[in-house]
């Protein structure tokens, strides 16, 4: 990842758990898919693994970008989140925290290991996907 950052971002680690539920239940934009209780029920269910992405602000939790991936260590396939309708994308306290996930999230999409890396952005909130996030592809349904 590049050394551009607006703030840190690093992948969520266990220990983390109870101040990202904190952050995502503090947030209005966010769904439960976003939630801890969620990513592990996908886990279970289809043996995917979990790549969550959180912008800190100091050591506080400023955003979050759901990702589960699939494949192996040179084809790998990114999604936040699986299932049509699992909204998920970006949910940031602020533009510093949304924009350093976005470029964590570009860079992920331009490894060369990346098959294909999807977003299905929240349908409440600021809909900012298209000007920060690396696409090929826009779906817009009503």
């Amino acid at each position: 990842m590049n050394g551009r950052r607006l703030a840190n971002v690093e992948v969520l680690q266990p220990a983390q758990r109870d101040a990202y539920d904190a952050f995502i239940r503090s947030h209005p934009d966010s769904l439960f898919y976003h939630s801890w209780a969620y990513k592990e029920f996908l886990k279970a269910l289809l043996g995917c693994e979990e790549e969550y992405l959180i912008a800190l602000d100091g050591s506080e939790i400023s955003g979050a970008l759901p990702l589960m991936r699939i494949g192996t260590a040179t084809r790998r396939i990114y999604n936040s989140l699986p299932f049509f309708g699992t909204s998920a994308g970006i949910i940031a306290a602020d533009d510093r925290a949304y924009a350093a996930l976005a470029d964590a999230y570009n860079d992920v999409a331009r490894m060369p290991t990346t098959c294909s890396a999807t977003i299905v952005g929240s349908q409440f909130g600021p809909r900012r996907d298209a000007e920060m996030l690396a696409y090929n592809l826009v779906d817009t349904r009503i």
